[in-house]
């Protein structure tokens, strides 16, 4: 009879295992709506057009800075701050801009952390080489005076135009490459914290505990067959 018993509670669970809701990594039920796949995709594909319009701008503003800072560099007849200015800091914002395109092809939190945080070293050297390109707009006197030039040197405008849509651009991949990879760092943490079971990880669960009830109904069986086989003993005496 017991036997019986407990082929019917381990056939009624294996009719059961088919209607098992999802659950989370917890036990508890799962009231959250489980993102699909083609979700997940869908938003790292977005996260990557993101980060390349992000990052291809400074390797335009970056090329042309550095450019303009090299041409402007040979033209000079002496070496002065504002006609190297252009050359490291172009160099700086298309490092930027590299740091970007690997970000986007990562996708992770960290590497995407390494892109604003270049993207703020990329600010600071714009925000430096702007300052010092003023200065060739500029002439100096022996007594310390200064006033502007009468013809503005074309190459320094460019550069100082070109390097203030860099520092603009800086400035936007900074933040938006900040806010994407908090909010990666996020779902990180939740889901870790509430992992929503698949549908062939809900089968492997429910297979192991039918196996642990059948090991569990198992010693019970043997254990009255052993108490059977005792009182058949003592009676016999």
């Amino acid at each position: 009879m017991t036997a019986t018993a407990a082929e019917k509670s381990t056939s009624s669970t294996d009719r059961g295992a088919s209607l098992v809701e999802p659950t989370a990594a917890n036990g508890d039920p799962d009231q959250s709506v489980p993102t699909t796949k083609e979700d997940k995709i869908t938003s790292m594909r977005v996260i990557t057009a993101v980060l390349v319009v992000l990052a291809l701008p400074h390797f335009v503003f970056g090329g042309i800075c550095a450019a303009t800072g090299i041409v402007l560099f040979g033209q000079s007849p002496i070496w002065l701050a504002y006609t190297v200015a252009p050359i490291w800091s172009g160099g700086c914002v298309v490092i930027c801009g590299g740091f970007g395109i690997a970000s986007a092809k990562s996708k992770t939190a960290y590497a995407i952390l390494c892109f604003t945080a270049a993207s703020v070293v990329s600010l600071i050297t714009c925000v430096v080489s702007i300052q010092l390109l003023r200065l060739g707009l500029v002439n100096h006197t022996t007594d310390g005076q200064t006033f502007l030039k009468d013809s503005m040197d074309t190459l320094v405008m460019v550069a100082l135009s070109t390097t203030a849509v860099a520092c603009a651009f800086s400035v936007l991949s900074a933040i938006v490459s900040g806010l994407i990879a908090w909010q990666l760092k996020k779902e990180q943490k939740i889901r870790g914290r509430r992992r929503v079971l698949t549908k062939e990880e809900m089968i492997a669960e429910r297979q192991k505990q039918l196996r642990q009830q059948k090991e569990q109904e198992k010693k019970v069986l043997d254990r009255i067959e052993k108490e059977r086989t005792r009182a058949g003993r003592y009676h016999r005496i």
